[in-house]
Order: structure tokens, then sequence, then C-alpha cells
């Protein structure tokens, strides 16, 4: 049996046209980037223009608001999608860990990781220690039902308010293991997209490209031809405004903060707020539809 693509070939070679087929195009950053003037998603779609002198054509990819709002009679303008795309670079750059940078990053990492392992172990510790003091006054209930010290009533409700805190508390012991696993794998995945997002992003494929461009942050805006979006914090830790607060040459006790939980963001955030809040001015400008 012949694929749709040997019959449209044999059509041609005996001089008949294959059956035209809507070409399918990709656009990475879709359903993620809203309008900052109405507040409707932003679409894309694809223009071919030819040069009659060269006798060639190219396409072209322009991202665009839909303009679905009814309540807003929308201006905003096209963009090419490497416009956008150089932005986006931008942002990526903002957060990309330079060589010489890396081997502070990997001790900056193992710092907050063996910081982080004492935390979890004095909490593991701390509850494991309530559990068994709880199953302690659970065998001190049973010797004092045994010696009919406490009748049936009494020993029965004690015993129900005791399991169920046993039972809580095995369930925040396990809770703490998972925040445990999920902190380091926040890490691994912290450093692997500092390191390496920028330069997927610029030679990756679509899928690849949308899911960092997904990854960067949050609230994306488009106004004016402006990208705007809120940057996760867990990258703070690897802006050049964040590297100047510290020695790149080794770690420096007195200057390295403590971290915040499950975050990489020291705890004085006195010189990132100022940062972190104009970023926020930009973007409440350009949801001004809200």
């Amino acid at each position: 049996m012949l694929t749709v693509e040997e019959f449209d070939k044999l059509q041609i070679v005996l001089g008949q046209e294959g059956k035209p087929r809507q070409q399918v195009h990709s656009f990475p950053l879709t359903t993620i980037i809203r309008c900052g003037e109405c507040g409707s998603m932003i679409t894309a779609e694809t223009k071919t223009k030819y040069y009659p002198k060269t006798k060639n054509t190219a396409v072209y990819t322009y991202y665009r608001c839909t303009k679905k709002n009814p309540k807003i009679k929308c201006s905003q303008p096209y963009i090419r999608d490497k416009d956008i795309e150089e932005q986006i670079d931008q942002y990526l750059s903002k957060i990309t860990i330079p060589e010489e940078f890396k081997d502070w990053a990997l001790k900056y990492l193992d710092y907050v990781n063996e910081h982080e392992a004492k935390v979890e172990q004095l909490s593991y510790k701390n509850i494991h220690q309530q559990i068994e003091d709880t199953r302690e006054e659970m065998r001190n209930l049973t010797r004092l039902r045994i010696r009919k010290q406490i009748d049936d009533e009494l020993f029965d409700g004690e015993k129900r308010r005791i399991e169920k805190e046993i039972r809580r508390l095995e369930e925040l012991l396990t809770e703490t293991n998972r925040q445990a696993d999920e902190w380091v794998e926040l890490m691994d995945e912290t450093f692997n997209f500092a390191y390496y997002a920028r330069l997927h992003f610029e030679f990756g494929e679509d899928p690849m490209k949308r899911y960092i461009f997904s990854k960067l942050g949050s609230n994306f805006l488009l106004k004016d031809k402006i990208l705007a979006l809120k940057l996760k914090k867990e990258y703070f830790a690897f802006t050049p405004e964040y590297r100047k607060q510290i020695n790149p040459l080794g770690l420096d006790e007195k200057r390295l903060f403590m971290l915040q939980k499950n975050n990489l963001v020291p705890t004085d955030l006195s010189w990132l707020r100022d940062m972190d809040s104009n970023h926020d001015r930009q973007i409440q400008s350009l949801s001004s539809y809200h």
C-alpha cells in the first residue's frame, strides 16, 4: 500500500498534482504569554513573502495578540519571533552561569545542600523522638488499664487520641523525607537549568524552547513589543546582582546568607527587593487591563 507521501510523488510523476495539505507549524511560545494591553493570549502565525528580483520566497513567523477581549480595542502590533526570542535570550543571559563562575556555583550548591541536610536531620530526629514518646505514652496507658487504674471508657478515648497523634507524626516524618528529596532535586534542576538553558534555547528544537521559556518564570506579558516576566526566585542566586554580593573565588562564610526553606534566595533580601520591586512595577504597568 502506498503512503500519502508516495502517492503525492506518483501523482507528480503522472503529471497530476497531489492533494494539497495544510502545513503544520510549531510555535513554542503560544498559550504562555498574555497581551499586556487587553489580557488576551498571544498567538502566532506565519507569512510567506515573495521576492521578485531573486524569485525566492521567505517564511516569517510573527506573534500577535488574539484580541479576544470584547471590552478593550487592543492596539498591540505584531512582533517577529526572532525579536521576542532575543528578549528571552537576554533574560536567560542574566541567570546563565559563566564558565569561570561554575566552580564557585558548585561549591555554593554543596554548601546549601550541606546546610539543608543538617536542618532536615535535626527535624527528622525531633519528629522521630516525638513518635517514640507518644508510643511510650501508649504503653503507659496500657499498663494503667491492665492494673485497672482507669476504666474502659477513658482507656478507649485516650487510645484513639494517641493513635491519631502517632499517625500524624508518621505522616509528618514521611513529608519531611519527601521535602528533603525534593530539595536535592530542586538544587540539581536549578543548577542544570542555569548552566545549560541559554544554549539549549538557542540551538534546541521548539519543544525544548517551550520548556525552557515556561520554566524561566511566570506572569508572561507582551506589550509594545516588550516581553516582561517574573523570574523564578531560585534563579536569583545566579544573577550578576547576587554574584556581586559574594566572593566568586571562594565561600566567605561571613558574607554568605542563610537560605530560606526550599529557596535559593538569601534571607536578607535588602539588595534583592529593589530589583524585584522594579520588575514588579514593570509587570504592573504592562498588566493595566486588570
